[in-house]
């Protein structure tokens, strides 16, 4: 019976381990170059440069199970919905209702995808002098109205180096899953009731996207930038007649291997080449560069890197 009763202890214990070291390494592979995020939203497994001691960043990805996917079918998480299927508790955010919806006419650009209800929560248009609301990670539009005896006692996070006052939602840096808010007692470990891991990213995700943006050869464009790591992706780029590829070598030649050069629309780049900076249809320059393939790692940056040199 003590035998049993220390293998189990033992089991659990190597269990968490494991459980510990896979979310660190889920984390860490943030600060590493490369539309990241994007990938992890698409299910794409890592391929890393040596296989037999795996290195936290990788050498590409292999999206391969996104082309046997059926376009009348919606999928996250890994797992696969049928038309008017509501999107499950255990793939929903808080505040996420939401169904599978395939277009009228499935094409090779469009797929089925989640539609969900847009209905924001209603806000409060006053709140009395001295006291401020302190939302919930955990439930939908819950907001608690404090009001402190001296406000100069309102709580403050500091996060990673970044101030908070009490009440405030704030962004945890390589960990762009978790949806965190500022309350009294947080000590830099982002765990609830502080944080709550959402059960799908909160960036621009595939799933809730009925252009197919990845069979089209697009590149995710990240805007939320946080001590140069860039961490969510807003929108989509895809190619134009104007695109003009920069290789950092010539002449060009193609890679031994075609999965490990991005695609973009039509183009092939190799690991380095960039995409000539051009602006969107707001004036926004965007570059474009290949980092980690198969797809573009693309940012915003200064509105003259877009100028004639």
């Amino acid at each position: 019976m003590g035998i049993t009763r220390n293998c189990v202890q033992v089991c659990v214990y190597v269990a968490f381990i494991v459980a510990v070291v896979v979310a660190d390494q889920e984390n860490a592979i943030f600060a590493c170059s490369g539309p990241l995020a994007y990938y992890m939203d698409l299910g794409c497994m890592p391929v890393y440069y040596n296989t037999k001691y795996k290195s936290f960043c990788v050498k590409r990805f292999d999206c391969s199970h996104l082309r046997r996917r059926y376009k009348d079918k919606c999928y996250i998480n890994g797992h696969e919905y049928i038309h008017n299927e509501i999107l499950r508790k255990e793939d929903a955010n808080v505040c996420d209702n939401c169904i599978c919806k395939r277009t009228e006419n499935i094409n090779e650009i469009e797929v089925a995808a989640f539609e969900c209800d847009k209905s924001k929560c209603a806000k409060r248009t006053t709140v009395n002098q001295g006291c401020y609301l302190r939302g919930d990670p955990s439930e939908c539009c819950k907001e608690e109205v404090i009001c402190p005896s001296n406000i100069q006692n309102r709580s403050i996070c500091n996060v990673s180096g970044e101030y908070y006052w009490d009440g405030e939602l704030f962004h945890v840096q390589n960990e762009p899953n978790l949806k965190c808010i500022c309350q009294p007692g947080y000590n830099g470990q982002n765990v609830p009731p502080f944080c709550v891991k959402q059960n799908h990213s909160l960036c621009d995700h595939p799933a809730f996207e009925h252009t197919d943006y990845f069979r089209r050869n697009c590149a995710p464009i990240f805007i939320n930038v946080i001590n140069g790591t860039t961490t969510c992706y807003r929108k989509m780029k895809c190619q134009s007649l104007d695109d003009i590829v920069v290789p950092h070598e010539t002449p060009f030649v193609m890679d031994d291997d075609i999965n490990d050069m991005c695609l973009f629309g039509n183009m092939m780049l190799r690991i380095g080449d960039i995409m000539e900076p051009s602006f969107d249809e707001h004036f926004n320059c965007i570059l474009c560069i290949c980092e980690v393939p198969p797809v573009l790692s693309c940012k915003y940056v200064e509105r003259y890197e877009c100028l004639p040199k």
